[in-house]
């Protein structure tokens, strides 16, 4: 049986011959939808030039929580340690150390280097919230910590330990 092209009349032997000329030649062309590219906004820099992220309106860019990756405060939180430091006064702890107790701070984690520092004085407060004061011929070192979130709904955050901003003296 001969297959006639209704086109251009070209002969093919076999049906799937002259589906197959069809299908590269006589395409049916129909509308292409081209996608619409939404313009890009460009992106604004915190003013302190850390890493953020757009807000939500897009209109301005808020910086990333301390760890450098957190959006959200309860994310942040949840990488925070659940216990207390176990050092006394008059411990020399190393930089590495203290970087440790810092991870969930990538901004002031690179500012600790140099010789050991000595743990000076810890208090104790009455709410639970501990500060420490650690330093030595170079830096000073103060935070404070402790449980803030005893009775939230959340369990997973419920033993957590808030740490408030470290302030690193340099000395001269």
């Amino acid at each position: 049986m001969k297959y006639n092209c209704k086109i251009c009349d070209l002969k093919f032997t076999t049906e799937a011959a002259e589906k197959l000329h069809n299908s590269v030649f006589h395409k049916k062309k129909g509308k292409v939808k081209t996608p619409k590219k939404s313009p890009k906004k460009d992106k604004l820099l915190p003013t302190d030039a850390r890493k953020g992220y757009l807000s939500r309106d897009g209109g301005n860019t808020e910086a990333f929580l301390p760890d450098g990756k957190s959006t959200k405060y309860k994310d942040y939180i949840k990488r925070m340690r659940d216990d207390f430091p176990d050092f006394k006064v008059g411990d020399k702890l190393a930089a590495k150390e203290i970087r440790n107790l810092f991870r969930h701070d990538v901004y002031n984690t690179p500012d600790i280097k140099g010789a050991k520092l000595e743990v000076k004085r810890i208090i104790k407060n009455k709410n639970g919230i501990r500060r420490y004061h650690l330093e030595n011929s170079k830096v000073r070192l103060t935070w404070s910590e402790g449980p803030a979130f005893r009775n939230h709904t959340d369990s997973k955050m419920r033993n957590k330990h808030i740490i408030l901003p470290i302030n690193l003296f340099h000395k001269k």
